[in-house]
């Protein structure tokens, strides 16, 4: 394994080419110094990985322009429900994403995506790896349902985007929760979109402050229940500085439906009125500019070819 960037050196990875900006908060730890060498064995180049246990951008999203930007991803099984309830009468379910995380198995695999932008669709095909095959569960079963993702990345605004208070939002089928580290004091949810639903659109209730320097600990959680329908769309749109609670509630927070959002009968999925809506009120994709990868999963090996980020 090769020797990786630490301390002021990683932030000078990250910042190439930014007229201002910060080393992250998880860096002025135990890592602020060039000195001190992150684990090699947490720690993996583009070059380390088994491409047959790896899967890239699974769920549509197209390829990192630089091999450092992206999401890394874990991939856990669920256990199926039980048709059958508790002795206590209660339904062995879990019921949200702590439960589902504390239930499930970790499966030997790695995910790299270059955005999360998943409109409403149906989900059948499994996860693909990198050399063609399907990745599999612990019981050799393709993965198109009772499935949970932990997204990891490092948040930037990307070119053209101004510093100032930020909203974000999810569109998510089953539960998502988005969680950031604004202030180095530990991840805090910013989106709850947590629970069995349909394509739910959530929006955060407080703003974010960003600037041009920020690079900011990302984790996302989301999970599939029951097959076919998915959807996973990670939004924000910039506030005024003076923003308003009323203004952080746009009127399709909370709204669930499979058909509201898209025409999912078509390839790729038609955005329909109530999406393009969103939109017009100033929402929008955050694109593979604005993710870089974390610390111990530096290099994406989905784009081996890719030049170095700025």
């Amino acid at each position: 394994m090769r020797a990786f960037r630490t301390g002021s050196v990683l932030s000078a990875f990250l910042c190439a080419g930014r007229t201002a900006c910060q080393t992250p908060a998880y860096l002025t730890q135990s890592q602020s110094s060039d000195s001190e060498q992150l684990p090699r064995a947490a720690v993996k180049s583009r070059f380390d990985y088994d491409m047959a246990k790896v899967s890239c951008d699974p769920l549509g999203g197209g390829q990192p322009i630089y091999y450092n930007e992206g999401l890394a991803a874990e991939l856990h099984t669920l256990p199926s429900p039980s048709p059958t309830a508790s002795p206590t009468g209660q339904s062995s379910q879990p019921r949200n994403l702590a439960e589902i995380f504390a239930s499930s198995q970790k499966v030997d695999v790695d995910l790299f995506f270059s955005q999360l932008n998943v409109p409403t669709r149906l989900f059948s095909s499994g996860f693909p790896s990198a050399t063609g095959e399907l990745l599999r569960d612990q019981q050799n079963q393709v993965l198109t349902e009772y499935f949970a993702l932990r997204f990891k990345s490092i948040l930037r605004l990307g070119g053209g985007e101004r510093s100032g208070l930020y909203q974000f939002a999810l569109l998510s089928d089953d539960g998502a929760v988005l969680k950031l580290d604004t202030d180095g004091q530990g991840l805090k949810t910013v989106v709850d979109n947590d629970g069995w639903h349909p394509s739910r659109f959530a929006c955060g209730t407080e703003a974010v402050s960003l600037d041009t320097s920020s690079l900011i600990p990302l984790q996302l959680e989301y999970f599939q229940g029951p097959k076919f329908h998915i959807s996973l769309v990670l939004l924000w749109r910039e506030l005024p500085l003076n923003a308003t609670s009323a203004q952080l509630a746009d009127p399709a927070c909370g709204i669930s439906s499979n058909d509201r959002w898209f025409d999912y009968s078509t390839t790729p999925p038609t955005p329909k009125t109530a999406w393009t809506g969103i939109l017009s009120r100033g929402l929008k994709v955050l694109g593979h500019e604005n993710f870089v990868l974390p610390y111990e999963q530096p290099e994406n090996p989905c784009c081996p070819g890719c030049d170095i980020g700025v």
